[in-house]
């Protein structure tokens, strides 16, 4: 069992609740919440399972890559009861973007141009009190002495909600590039599938690279 420490390990659920309760009922939060958008993809189906395992894909690629490039390797999470990849990753966090994104995604109507612009707001303003409570409860912590992330409103980076703002701008962006690529060319769910991941990774690399060289430039 020891080589799958690093890819997933487990802390006991009473330790959390004893020294952390706050980090156990988020944990168990967003696990019920996950399920109830479960249950509106199975419910509704057509491409919103699509868009759901999206942004998965989306959340684990930004997660995985922060934690890889220096400039952007500056914070880090408490340990929950289910924990991957070197203790980095809480599994609860891979359902975070689903439940912003998806839920921003789903509730709009607006036309193609501002739908993009619409969507990273709205993400943005589910995941601000999301952010402040996060640090305030030691969810996670940020690096103290990153000049890229030396301002902060209620100890929360403004590059964090620049970084949320923009990342579900340009998911949103290539995804309905691909829903529509997607109609003209192809039409096996498979295909379907493999176009939502493509565009999810295009979207992350392209707010990524930005991002990094925004946070190089020196004052």
């Amino acid at each position: 069992m020891g080589k799958w420490n690093w890819w997933v390990s487990l802390r006991n659920p009473k330790n959390i609740w004893e020294n952390h309760p706050t980090h156990l009922l988020n944990e168990i939060v967003v696990y019920l919440v996950t399920l109830l958008i479960l249950k509106h993809v199975v419910r509704n189906g057509g491409r919103w399972k699509y868009i759901w395992l999206a942004t998965i894909l989306h959340g684990i690629t930004m997660e995985v890559i922060s934690y890889f490039v220096p400039d952007l390797d500056n914070f880090w999470h408490a340990q929950s009861s289910v924990m991957l990849l070197g203790n980095r990753l809480p599994l609860h966090i891979v359902f975070i973007c689903p439940i912003i994104v998806y839920v921003a995604v789903t509730c709009q109507g607006l036309p193609w141009w501002a739908e993009k612009f619409a969507v990273g707001l709205g993400s943005l303003l589910i995941d601000i009190p999301f952010d402040i409570m996060g640090v305030k409860l030691l969810w996670w912590t940020w690096h103290d002495t990153d000049p890229n992330i030396f301002d902060k409103h209620y100890s929360v980076p403004w590059a964090s909600y620049m970084f949320h703002l923009s990342t579900a701008s340009t998911f949103t962006f290539f995804i309905n590039s691909g829903r529509a690529c997607g109609q003209l060319m192809w039409f096996s769910c498979g295909k379907i599938l493999l176009s939502k991941a493509i565009c999810t990774e295009l979207g992350d690399v392209r707010c990524l690279s930005g991002f990094w060289k925004i946070s190089s430039i020196k004052p």
